[in-house]
């Protein structure tokens, strides 16, 4: 059997990644970026106050440095809204200054309100204000660039747009950036057993869940669904999604049909002994996993081809382990797995030999999330999960206080 990494390592080489384009930075989000972002403007672009208070020189109320009890009466000589542009300050005076506002000429210090004897709020300059306590001198304010200089790197090549960097790639005045196309994904579900959720169940049929769940699972990757179909156990049927799909995807998904029974579509319309050197193919595979062991992979006419297993549990975290990373280099990202480090609260059993994925709940320490543990059919219960543990292929033992590295489910 292959070892996770190994076929990682396999599918990765069937990464093509996808084409640049240029899009305003509020369409990019979920998106890669296929060049590094630099500051076109500085931020802050001005030394502003960050406090609603007053604008003085610090050699005005230097005074206080020296007593606990003491106050400094100052005439205010001006107002400074937010978005005005002040005239300079008069020595020996004070400007009343909103947070965020430009700090005037010859103002090196802002006292905060809570300093003076002016209440906070809306109403009219005062003609003087006395000031209570100390600051030092510079305090309240935002010095131009403090956070990143013109020219400066906002955001490295392969990063993905998220609300938080676009929100400062706009501050630093980048209006539209380059980059990768979103990854289009085909999925194609197999199996005579399948009908539509909400159907009449006869005896021996179950609901689709795994094609509804996996396109979401891609929306979610930040990839878009081209097709979204389901096939009978024939060969010919699922040949002719597959060509469909091909036309149009970036990735085609399919799940079921690459087990050992004797009617797996996948494997019997895709594998490499039966087929010319121009059909579509792929190898199947089993991956040292628990769940989702049976695997298989390849292409058809140039498009990836990624075959999960058809039991639910598998088929959703094959797509985390696997498909997930080839995503992210699908879109020009770094195509690794996301983790990060787990308590374990109460221990569990893991497979001998097999490297075990096992969703649990943070309650904050790590504990699987139902009795079943990792059964690959739990789907109904997979919900409650908040991360999945991987727990090492040689650990057959999980116990309480180790440290494990864990896929965390953002949105599940």
């Amino acid at each position: 059997m292959m070892t996770p990494e190994e076929y990682s390592n396999r599918l990765q080489r069937l990464v093509r990644v996808t084409p640049v384009e240029e899009v305003s930075v509020g369409e990019a989000v979920g998106q890669c970026l296929a060049e590094a972002v630099r500051a076109e403007v500085p931020v802050p672009p001005f030394d502003n106050s960050s406090m609603d208070g007053y604008a003085v020189a610090y050699r005005d109320i230097a005074v206080l440095a020296e007593s606990s009890t003491g106050s400094v009466t100052l005439p205010v000589s001006g107002d400074i809204p937010a978005g005005a542009v002040p005239r300079a300050l008069r020595g020996g005076t004070a400007m009343r200054i909103m947070t965020g506002s430009v700090l005037p000429s010859g103002a090196d210090t802002v006292v905060p309100v809570e300093l003076t004897d002016q209440p906070p709020g809306a109403g009219p300059a005062p003609r003087e204000v006395t000031i209570t306590g100390h600051v030092e001198q510079g305090a309240s304010i935002r010095f131009r660039g403090h956070d990143i200089e013109r020219g400066k790197m906002v955001a490295s090549a392969g990063e993905r747009v998220t609300p938080s960097l676009l929100a400062g790639v706009l501050a630093a005045g980048v209006a539209r950036v380059l980059v990768h196309r979103r990854p289009r994904v085909a999925v194609i579900v197999t199996g005579d057993e399948l009908t539509e959720a909400g159907e009449s169940l006869h005896l021996g049929h179950i609901p689709d869940s795994n094609g509804p769940m996996l396109a979401s699972l891609v929306r979610q990757a930040g990839a878009d669904i081209v097709q979204q179909s389901r096939s009978v156990d024939r060969e010919d049927e699922f040949l002719s999604l597959l060509y469909k799909a091909a036309s149009c995807a970036d990735l085609i998904l399919t799940t079921g049909g690459v087990s050992a029974g004797a009617f797996e579509v996948v494997k019997q319309a895709m594998s490499i002994e039966t087929k010319d050197a121009d059909s579509p193919r792929m190898s199947f595979v089993k991956v040292a996993i628990q769940p989702g062991k049976p695997q298989g992979y390849g292409t058809a006419d140039g498009t990836p081809i990624i075959g999960l297993p058809g039991n639910p549990v598998s088929a959703f975290t094959s797509f985390h382990v696997f498909v997930r990373p080839f995503l992210s280099a699908l879109s020009g990202g770094p195509g690794m797995l996301s983790t990060q480090p787990v308590e374990v609260g109460t221990g569990w059993v893991s497979h001998q030999g097999k490297a075990q994925v096992m969703p649990v709940c943070l309650v904050p320490k790590a504990v699987p999330s139902h009795a079943l543990g990792s059964a690959s059919h739990a789907i109904a219960s997979l919900h409650r999960a908040d991360a999945l543990a991987l727990i090492p292929l040689e650990v057959t033992q999980v116990k309480p206080g180790m440290i494990v590295d864990a896929i965390i489910l953002e949105g599940k």
